[in-house]
């Protein structure tokens, strides 16, 4: 079962997180690498990230342009990056963006998922950059999820 209350937050300062996955690249181009890295479990879900680096640009305006580009993530411009997760019944629900981080050609793009394992399905999700191109289908089984979640512990009361 997925969570939806925007209350149900990582608590990131008091717990250390279990990890699932593994480290893949989700898109490498010339000018453009994604790097899919360990997605972080919580006991109330989980944190999914994905690494952006990007090649020499010519320019302070196309530097800008293209961190402009990479961080409306966080907004509705669609043309950015985006993390969708996809329901068994082909349902698609927009993942939360949680923070970003970067510059100098390296941008951390976490999306927080609130999930908890209650049906023993899979977590399935799909990252696509419309406005480069790219379109990455990934899945957490439920085995390695209930794994992560149990290595989660909480280390400051």
């Amino acid at each position: 079962m997925y969570a939806h209350d925007d209350d149900n937050y990582p608590d990131e300062s008091r717990w250390v997180p279990g990890e699932a996955g593994t480290p893949s690249e989700v898109f490498a181009g010339s000018y453009l690498h994604i790097q899919l890295e360990r997605a972080r479990a919580y006991p109330n879900g989980v944190i999914v990230t994905l690494t952006v680096r990007a090649g020499a640009l010519a320019g302070r305006e196309a530097q800008r342009a293209f961190a402009g580009e990479v961080l409306s993530f966080r907004s509705g411009d669609l043309a950015g990056p985006r993390l969708e997760r996809v329901i068994g019944s082909g349902e698609v629900h927009s993942v939360d963006p949680w923070g970003h981080g970067g510059s100098g050609g390296i941008y951390s793009l976490p999306y927080w998922i609130p999930f908890r394992d209650e049906t023993g399905a899979p977590l399935s999700l799909r990252f696509s950059w419309a406005g480069r191109g790219v379109e990455h289908e990934f899945e957490y089984s439920a085995g390695e999820l209930q794994r992560a979640h149990a290595a989660s512990r909480q280390v400051i009361s």
